[in-house]
């Protein structure tokens, strides 16, 4: 693993552990071995919102979408932001569905804390355009990282 994965990994599950709100998928724990670390997160049964477009064709009820995805997402977005914790991907492949049908959003390898961290140049999926930024550590060097990582990963 390069000392970039290395820190985007642990920036990652440092924020997944900092998030709670019911609108972002939980981290239940980590676990490592020689070459990897793996971030053990909670069942998203139904899926995500690409998987269900084409499921349904390409076309969701508009109502449905407004009130089970826009809605949901935007109040995550809301509160994830109150708390200076920018996701920086947001695409169908990153909104997932509970077995009750609530919707999460996911994938926080690309989210920054800009108590943290500043975005300083553009990242996301390219495919999707995000314009998002990518950061650089403000006031904590890689040292800094790897000491908050040391700790048991897991939960």
């Amino acid at each position: 693993m390069t000392e970039r994965n290395f820190h985007q990994v642990c920036r990652e599950i440092r924020l997944m552990r900092q998030i709670d709100y019911e609108g972002a998928v939980k981290l239940e724990g980590t676990f490592e071995d020689s070459g990897a670390i793996y971030l053990v997160q909670e069942i998203c049964a139904k899926g995500d919102l690409f998987k269900k477009l084409i499921r349904s064709g390409g076309v969701l009820e508009e109502a449905y979408v407004a009130a089970e995805v826009i809605l949901p997402l935007l109040l995550t977005l809301q509160h994830l932001h109150s708390a200076r914790i920018f996701h920086r991907d947001i695409k169908p492949e990153n909104i997932f569905f509970m077995k009750d049908g609530h919707m999460k959003l996911g994938d926080f390898g690309l989210a920054i804390d800009a108590t943290v961290e500043r975005p300083k140049s553009r990242v996301g999926t390219v495919s999707v355009g995000a314009v998002a930024s990518h950061t650089g550590v403000r006031s904590s060097p890689c040292a800094s990282v790897r000491r908050a990582c040391a700790r048991p990963l897991a939960a």
